[in-house]
C-alpha cells in the first residue's frame, strides 16, 4: 500500500477506531503518516516507544497499600507515565505504539490488553481513543524479533507500507525540500528508497534520509565537504550520483530567462537537465508566471516532451494551487484533458 492510499485508510479508520498494524522498510514515513492522518481526523496523536519500555510501563507499577476498612495490606499495579495521561485524556486520541516489533515479548504481552480489551487492570480507556500499531520487518535487521501472534490477531488488518515516487515529492513539496532534491528523484526514481540492511556503519537511500540531504543542501555547507557529507547521508553510490547532478542543476539556464522569453528559450534534450529545469520553473508559479510556464510547457509538448510539460504542471498545481484559477491555465488544461 503506498503513503496516500496509506492516508486514505486512516483517516476512515481512525474516527472508526479501528486498530492497523503498519510494517515498512525504516524510513518510509509510517509514524508521520500516522500523526499527520490523526491530526487530520481531528485526533490528537500520543507516540509510544515500546522498545525502550518496561511492561510496567503499560501494565502498571505494582503498589502497596492499606485500605481503610481493613488492617491487611493489598497491592495493585498504578498506571503512571503516559499511559495515566491516555487514561485521563479528555479528546479523542490516537495511540500509535512506534517500533513495535523490537520490543521484548513481556512488554508486548503487557500492552496486548490495551489493544483488544481498552482496558488497563479494570480501569476503562476512554472510547474515544483510537490504538495504531508500527513496526519494521525482520529483514531490515532493525533488531525485530517478531510480534506476538495475539497481537497480530488484535489488529483489523496488517498493512505493508511501500514508498511511491508521486506521493514523496507531493509531501517533499509541502515539506520545503529543496527543488534539486525532487528533480533528482524524479530522474532517478529507484534511489527513493533503495534499502539495504548491513552490519556496516552506513547509510541507505531513503525517504528519510533524502530529506536530511535537503537539509544539508539548505545549509550550504562548503563545498569540498558536501561529497563526505551526502556520501554520509544516502550511501556512497547515491551520494556520488547527487554531488554530480547538483553541479548540473547549477549550471542550468536562469529560469527567469525562460519566464521571460518562454517562446524562444532553448528545449533540452539530457532527461537529467530537463527534470531539474521544469523543477525549478514549477518553483516560479504565481499568477504573474504561469502564463510563461504554460507556453514553455506547450513547447515541451509539441517537442514529445510531453512527460516532463505533465509533471512542470503537476508540480506548479501543489506548489501554487492558486494557479489553478488563472485564465491561462485554465487554457492549457482544457487543451490536454488527457492529463
Amino acid at each position: 500500500m503506498t503513503p496516500s492510499q496509506l492516508a486514505k485508510v486512516l483517516l476512515t479508520g481512525i474516527p472508526l477506531h479501528h486498530t492497523f498494524l503498519i510494517i515498512s522498510p525504516p524510513g518510509i514515513g509510517k509514524t508521520q503518516i500516522g500523526k499527520q492522518c490523526s491530526y487530520a481526523a481531528n485526533f490528537e496523536c500520543q507516540v509510544f516507544h515500546p522498545a525502550i519500555s518496561d511492561p510496567t510501563d503499560f501494565k502498571g507499577m505494582p503498589w502497596i497499600y492499606v485500605p481503610k476498612e481493613s488492617s491487611a495490606p493489598s497491592a495493585e499495579f498504578i498506571p503512571f507515565g503516559d499511559i495515566r495521561r491516555l487514561l485521563e485524556c479528555k479528546v479523542p486520541t490516537t495511540a500509535f505504539l512506534d517500533d513495535f516489533g523490537q520490543a521484548p515479548s513481556s512488554v508486548q504481552a503487557a500492552a496486548m490488553q490495551l489493544l483488544w480489551g481498552g482496558e488497563l487492570n479494570g480501569r476503562k480507556f476512554p472510547d474515544y481513543i483510537t490504538w495504531l500499531v508500527a513496526s519494521n520487518r525482520r529483514e531490515d535487521r532493525a533488531a525485530v524479533t517478531g510480534i506476538l501472534e495475539p497481537v497480530k490477531s488484535r489488529c483489523f488488518s496488517i498493512i505493508n507500507l511501500v514508498p511511491d515516487v508521486e506521493d514523496w515529492i507531493l509531501w517533499a513539496i509541502a515539506a520545503d525540500v529543496p527543488v534539486v532534491i525532487r528533480a533528482f528523484i524524479r530522474n532517478r526514481p529507484e534511489l527513493l528508497s533503495a534499502f539495504k540492511p548491513s552490519a556496516d556503519i552506513q547509510n541507505c537511500p531513503l525517504p528519510r534520509t533524502w530529506y536530511y540531504v535537503g537539509e544539508l543542501v539548505k545549509a550550504q555547507y562548503p563545498r569540498e565537504v558536501k561529497l563526505e557529507l551526502y556520501q554520509g547521508a544516502v550511501g556512497e553510490g547515491a551520494g556520488n550520483e547527487f554531488f554530480g547532478y547538483e553541479d548540473v542543476f547549477m549550471k542550468l539556464p536562469n529560469p527567469k530567462s525562460i519566464i521571460n522569453d518562454p517562446d524562444n528559450a532553448e528545449i533540452p534534450d539530457d532527461p537529467a537537465v530537463l527534470y531539474a529545469l521544469t523543477g525549478a520553473l514549477a518553483n516560479l508559479a504565481a499568477d504573474d508566471t504561469i502564463g510563461s510556464i504554460c507556453k514553455y510547457g506547450q513547447r515541451l509538448w509539441d517537442n514529445h516532451k510531453a512527460e516532463f510539460s505533465t509533471v512542470m504542471i503537476r508540480d506548479c498545481e501543489s506548489i501554487r494551487p492558486e494557479v489553478m484559477e488563472t485564465r491561462e491555465y485554465i487554457e492549457w488544461r482544457s487543451v490536454h484533458p488527457e492529463i
